[in-house]
């Protein structure tokens, strides 16, 4: 919706559409107001034919402009009608959306008269009133197709489609399930200052208890969530995590623990408002130090409430295993108490995470490298900013990665990359993280509990195989991405992908190229790629089997 209003409100020279941004804001907003802005294009629009370039009809003049060189007709009349709610999740069965008369963007010379919403709630189609809240009660959480009737003075009815995921709220997986899922907040501030916030705020997170058959909560066991961009894997999802294939029977780790008397207490990271700085918090990629104070909290909630003398086990899986590591270093540090006997890392990150460094340029490039195309303006991919500025360039992504994609841009379009800066470059908020972590324990680890590291690797060199018929090995400098996508007549784009070199090397990891046809005037081509060069000491980590 967001790519094709900003194209549709760039050609319009008569300022109907409001800013993108006032968009992005509402979605935003609606996290505090908890009221879902609904939104409908319904616009006519002009352009300049295929067949106008190919015979020359249209062409560029030694200054730079279109000048039309006959009369041969040149436009072509399109109609097009766009309805979405302006989040693509929300968590609740009961979901409140609005349409507001400013969301609606009418550029033809029809009318909508009546708009009617079914918004997949088994209550079919409803009027809509517009500027007035519209509550919906879902049954149970899915997928929910959202389907807009939409008729005009000409009788004409219009019929468009839009999804939204509900989710389940805390307060309906206790009324339908019996699940008691806390929400609390960190009593322990983490100051971070070195990452430059002016202010420090404590975080919010939440957990859930599973006791064994017993009922008493006296045997924990932590099971602390990792890397969560939007929040995708809540306590449910963590809990299923846990199931494996025993033998063709599907098991649950948690379910076989509990038998034996264990109980498993489930740390989120959730999505969250904090009010004194108007800010949406998306804890799955907040950073470790905040999480990792929400954790201390939750081991001296649970050590209270426990019964006899059984000390905790902790199990931090991915980023888990960083944040369960700072807690446990920290309360050590501080003299409190964990009463924690065994600690479980679990395929976490201690020297710092990897995401192909080819990948990170061609998506933050696609993004954000494609604002400047003359008469077709910004032509950024809205979907992937969302990845870039949510996931590549949030604090635990800044904090984790071996190699980041902002530290070799030095050009002012914040998209090329440097090729004098081809080794692999981590941002500097993981020097501040590792130092303050080594600093809390003469180890840099916890120092009172037995600790276990598990892999998710082969353990020896085991290369991992491409998806062809022969299996072939992935190596350092294997290509893993060959597309050429028809963007639209006339543009092609072309894009491949290789993994980091072999030690010592340096080779091209990202071609990116925007290839417009001969008879196209309105964009050049263009073309961006990045050369990544290995370490002498060591293969790039791309094609690792893992273990490093």
């Amino acid at each position: 919706f967001y790519q094709a209003y900003k194209a549709i409100a760039h050609g319009d020279l008569q300022n109907r559409f409001l800013p993108l941004e006032h968009l992005k804001e509402q979605s935003k907003q609606s996290y505090f107001t908890k009221v879902i802005p609904l939104a409908i294009i319904h616009s006519d629009y002009e352009s300049i034919t295929n067949e106008a370039f190919q015979n020359n009809t249209i062409r560029k003049d030694s200054d730079g402009f279109l000048t039309r060189t006959n009369n041969n007709p040149v436009f072509e009349q399109k109609h097009i009608t766009l309805t979405a709610p302006l989040r693509s999740s929300s968590k609740g069965l009961q979901t409140s959306f609005v349409l507001s008369a400013s969301n609606i963007f009418n550029t033809t010379d029809r009318v909508i008269e009546s708009i009617q919403v079914d918004f997949n709630d088994g209550a079919g189609f409803r009027n809509i009133v517009l500027d007035q809240n519209i509550v919906v009660d879902y049954l149970e959480a899915g997928k929910k197709e959202i389907t807009f009737k939409l008729t005009l003075d000409s009788d004409e009815t219009i019929i468009r489609h839009s999804n939204i995921e509900i989710t389940y709220s805390n307060a309906d997986l206790h009324a339908l399930f019996n699940r008691v899922i806390t929400t609390f907040n960190a009593s322990i501030t983490p100051d971070l200052s070195p990452y430059g916030e002016t202010v420090s705020y404590p975080g919010t997170g939440e957990y859930e208890v599973y006791l064994s058959a017993d009922n008493v909560l006296d045997k924990p066991i932590f099971l602390v969530d990792g890397f969560d961009p939007g929040d995708g894997r809540d306590i449910t999802g963590l809990y299923d995590l846990l199931g494996f294939d025993d033998n063709g029977t599907t098991s649950n780790l948690g379910d076989l623990v509990r038998t034996e008397g264990f109980d498993v207490v489930i740390l989120n990271f959730p999505i969250y408002t904090r009010t004194a700085d108007a800010a949406v918090i998306d804890g799955g990629v907040d950073f470790i130090e905040r999480n990792a104070m929400l954790l201390v909290e939750l081991i001296n909630t649970i050590n209270a409430q426990k019964v006899g003398t059984a000390e905790n086990v902790i199990i931090g899986p991915s980023m888990g295993g960083l944040i369960s590591r700072y807690a446990l270093n920290y309360m050590e540090n501080q003299n409190m108490n964990h009463e924690t006997r065994l600690w479980i890392s679990f395929d976490a990150p201690h020297h710092g995470a990897n995401v192909p460094i080819g990948f990170q340029h061609q998506f933050n490039f696609l993004a954000f490298g494609l604002d400047d195309f003359w008469v077709l303006g910004d032509q950024n991919v809205e979907e992937l900013q969302p990845i870039i500025d949510g996931m590549l360039k949030s604090s635990a992504a800044r904090q984790m990665l071996t190699d980041q994609f902002e530290p070799h841009i030095t050009n002012s379009d914040g998209v090329t990359f440097n090729s004098s800066l081809a080794l692999p470059r981590a941002h500097p908020f993981k020097a501040v993280l590792d130092a303050r972590m080594n600093g809390l324990t003469a180890s840099g680890f916890p120092e009172l509990t037995r600790n276990i590291a598990i892999i998710n690797g082969s353990g020896v060199n085991n290369r991992y195989p491409d998806n062809t018929v022969n299996a072939n090995n992935l190596n350092p400098g294997t290509r893993i991405l060959n597309a050429n996508i028809n963007v639209m007549t006339g543009a092609d784009l072309k894009v491949e992908t290789f993994f980091t070199p072999n030690a010592g090397t340096q080779i091209q990891t990202s071609k990116v190229h925007l290839d417009f046809a001969w008879w196209f005037p309105l964009a050049n081509d263009r073309i961006n790629n990045a050369d990544s060069r290995a370490f002498t000491y060591s293969n790039g980590v791309d094609a690792a089997s893992g273990g490093l």
